[in-house]
C-alpha cells in the first residue's frame, strides 16, 4: 500500500508530539537495547520505542527515508525529546546526563 508523503509526515509528527521521549529502532540494534537499559536505569519511564521495520505497509521505511532526508543520522537509535531531534544513543545519554546534572545543581542550592 502506498501512503502519500503528507500522511507519512502527519503520522511521524503525531508520534513525536504525543510522547515526551521517542526513539526509532530496528531489529538487532544493540545501541537500542543499551538505550532501553539507560532510560530505565535513570527512571525515564515515559519513552516510546518504535521499530521502523515492524510497521505495516512500508510505513516505517517511508518514515526512515524522511528521517534520513531531514536529520543528520548515520545509525540507530534515532531519538527525539519533546518533539526535538536529539540524535543517536550517545547524544541521548549526553542530553539526559546534562539535564540530570543541571537538576541536581539547582536542587543542591
Amino acid at each position: 500500500m502506498f501512503l502519500s508523503i503528507n500522511v507519512i509526515l502527519e503520522r511521524f509528527e503525531e508520534m513525536i508530539t504525543k510522547n515526551k521521549v521517542v526513539y526509532f529502532s530496528k531489529p538487532g540494534c544493540s545501541l537500542c537495547v543499551k538505550l532501553d537499559e539507560y532510560l530505565l536505569k535513570n527512571q525515564i519511564n515515559d519513552f516510546v520505542k518504535i521499530d521502523l521495520y515492524e510497521m505495516d505497509d512500508d510505513e516505517g521505511l517511508d518514515i526512515l527515508d524522511h528521517l534520513k532526508k531531514n536529520f543528520t543520522i548515520t545509525t540507530f537509535p534515532i531519538c527525539f525529546v519533546e518533539s526535538k531531534f536529539v540524535g543517536t544513543f550517545g547524544d541521548m545519554v549526553e542530553h539526559f546526563d546534562k539535564k540530570n546534572t543541571f537538576s541536581q545543581t539547582i536542587d543542591d542550592v
